[in-house]
């Protein structure tokens, strides 16, 4: 029998950007004390990759206390309180095991600080149904699809379910940018073909920008678009994503050596200056 392959958004994301990038974070043999394993880890983690992770972190702590909560009643001010305290405190560790980027980490806490308190009545009028759980769906009987929504929550009034996803960024999305992000669009669509009820998908946008020479404006650097997801978009979406997934099958299920004799890669400062 064959060894079933289990393909990620994200790994289908990085085979999409290189396929070279790809077969070293998934194919490449690597000798370590426990035998050989796959996959090589990047030279260096970008600013943007590691403010993404540790900010992901703190909304993670934040949303994660709030949900049980959220699900009995309206949070309130000491609720949002300690919320806040399990958020920020993901800052200082990343400082103690990263102290050259401490710089980086006090703008996150500075861009948190603005973001918990400009949401913080809207984050009311939410129940918190997930936060950072994986799901799996079968893509074909061999292939299984792992996703981990940041968030999926209703709102208390409307019954609407949304899928959420947190991007820190430097430039917000533009319009034309969201319409063709496919990542909420996958994530609506198999969370239906599972039974599950979701009605559309939001971006939670966060500028991560600070300057010296004025304050933060989370007004102006912190915004929430709902998509209005098309059942079109959504099919296309999926079909994309089962072409994609399958492609990565045929080379997964090759032995590293031919894997690598058959991808090709893209070369660009993008792509390359990490890998």
């Amino acid at each position: 029998m064959s060894r079933k392959s289990v393909i990620s958004h994200s790994e289908a994301d990085q085979y999409l950007s290189c396929e070279r990038k790809h077969f070293y974070a998934f194919g490449q043999p690597v000798e370590t004390d426990e035998g050989t394993v796959l996959g090589l880890q990047p030279k260096h983690y970008s600013d943007g990759l590691f403010r993404g992770t540790v900010g992901h972190d703190a909304l993670e702590q934040y949303y994660q206390y709030l949900a049980p909560i959220s699900l009995e009643r309206i949070p309130n001010a000491e609720d949002f309180a300690v919320a806040r305290q399990l958020g920020f405190a993901v800052i200082p560790k990343a400082i103690s095991e990263n102290p050259e980027r401490m710089e980086l980490l006090l703008a996150l806490n500075v861009v948190l600080a603005a973001y918990f308190k400009k949401w913080e009545d809207d984050d009311a009028q939410w129940q918190y149904l997930a936060v950072e759980i994986e799901f799996r769906d079968v893509v074909d009987d061999e292939i299984d699809f792992p996703y981990k929504p940041d968030l999926i929550r209703r709102h208390r009034k409307t019954g609407t379910v949304q899928v959420v996803d947190h991007k820190f960024l430097a430039n917000l999305y533009t319009p034309n940018e969201i319409a063709i992000q496919p990542q909420l669009a996958k994530y609506v669509g198999h969370l239906r073909k599972q039974g599950y009820k979701v009605d559309d998908g939001m971006y939670n946008m966060i500028n991560h920008r600070v300057f010296k020479t004025k304050p933060y404006d989370a007004d102006i650097s912190c915004k929430r678009i709902t998509l209005n997801l098309t059942p079109t978009r959504v099919e296309r979406s999926m079909m994309e994503q089962t072409s994609v997934v399958r492609s990565i099958a045929k080379y997964k299920a090759m032995s590293p050596t031919e894997w690598e004799h058959n991808v090709r890669r893209t070369a660009n400062s993008f792509n390359c200056k990490n890998c």
